[in-house]
């Protein structure tokens, strides 16, 4: 049985990207994957399963909303936690 807890990160800044993934890990969560945009996202969410999806509020690809509403849609993540990041203030 797998006890490892995976997670997707999906920001454009690979600064906050590696942010995000050092908090997870210090909370437990053991394995990751990163997008830049919501179209890697979606492909590595067909093909690998996460227990936790945290995205940009702004992410690559689509208008806001929208990718929370189709990622509720790719099969296995229905029920998934999604936590949606606000936009950095520069």
């Amino acid at each position: 049985m797998d006890t490892q807890r995976h997670f997707l990160i999906a920001d454009s800044s690979p600064v906050l990207r590696g942010l995000i993934r050092e908090v997870l890990r210090w909370s437990g969560f053991t394995s990751s994957v990163e997008a830049a945009n919501y179209g890697e996202a979606e492909t590595l969410l067909f093909s690998f399963p996460v227990d936790m999806i945290l995205m940009s509020a702004q992410i690559e690809g689509l208008a806001f909303g929208d990718p929370v509403r189709r990622i509720g849609r790719i099969p296995g993540c229905a029920d998934k936690p999604i936590m949606v990041v606000p936009p950095r203030v520069v």
